[in-house]
């Protein structure tokens, strides 16, 4: 099992400042009864250009497991860092409002490099560090600056003013579920409101291809007749040439070219018919 071992909290001098993001930066938050086992995570994130090696010290490393308690972060990257409460036998309030955390972090050239050779050679004033302390979802600062035990349940620890001042785990929580709920809807809403759109659009397009199939259907049918009408006329002409030369009081050229003309009429009407149909298709694809 992983844990702080040795690497417990020591004086050490100034040191750079943190390059690593650490959530949370000030306090670890113990849900639950202090006399039961509890784990809180740590965010490490590196926004530099280079590698980092980290350590996650502690000032009672008999009292958590750290997992990772060290390693390397690529630039960019980050790592999650699980830190589990191991109550003793003893359950002593002023014990734990002792309990800290360290991270520290130094440059590295890569994960290549052998990390406790990296520790040991590197310069303390190259050292970056940061601080945590550990607070007890049961208990919280008086006053006066001692620790009081709180029933638990009855809310998150806070600190007075000469304590310093703790974020409000809690409350953060909610802010981001509740921002987190409202672009949800948000997205939901303009989603349900764009596949509407698209159901309409799509509806109006099926209305469309049925009347352009009726209007094709109609053509069609149109078409058919006038070519029965024509034919029609022409097996009427032939009959009129074949039994009315005698029975007519002009000659057989002069009947043939009344025929001619009446049957150029007849073409030039079904031809504007046509142009006009066709017209009305174009307009209605376009």
């Amino acid at each position: 099992m992983d844990g702080a071992g040795s690497d417990s909290v020591k004086p050490s001098p100034p040191s750079q400042p943190q390059v690593l993001v650490i959530n949370p930066k000030n306090a670890l938050l113990f849900k639950g009864p202090s006399s039961q086992p509890a784990t809180v995570n740590i965010n490490l994130t590196n926004p530099a250009t280079k590698w980092v090696a980290f350590k996650v010290k502690t000032t009672a490393p008999k009292r958590y497991c750290v997992r990772p308690n060290g390693g390397f972060i690529k630039a960019g990257d980050n790592v999650n860092v699980s830190i589990v409460y191991q109550p003793g036998e003893v359950n002593d309030a002023q014990e734990r409002a002792r309990h800290k955390f360290l991270v520290q972090a130094i440059f590295v050239d890569n994960d290549a490099v052998q990390l406790e050779q990296a520790w040991k050679e590197v310069p303390k004033d190259r050292v970056m560090e940061s601080k945590i302390r550990c607070v007890f979802e049961d208990s919280e600062l008086g006053d006066g600056g001692g620790l009081v035990e709180k029933p638990h349940g009855q809310g998150l620890p806070h600190t007075s003013a000469g304590a310093g001042n703790s974020p409000d785990l809690d409350q953060s929580m909610q802010h981001i579920v509740q921002a987190a709920t409202e672009k949800t809807s948000s997205v939901s809403g303009q989603l349900d409101l764009e596949l509407r759109r698209m159901a309409e659009d799509y509806r109006r397009a099926q209305d469309e291809i049925a009347n352009l199939r009726d209007e094709n259907r109609r053509l069609r049918e149109d078409s058919i007749r006038m070519k029965k009408t024509i034919s029609s006329i022409g097996s009427g002409g032939k009959a009129a040439v074949s039994t009315g030369f005698g029975a007519s009081s002009g000659s057989p050229q002069d009947f043939v070219a009344a025929l001619k003309t009446d049957l150029t009429k007849v073409t030039t009407i079904v031809a504007l018919v046509l142009a006009v149909l066709v017209g009305m298709i174009f307009s209605k694809l376009l």
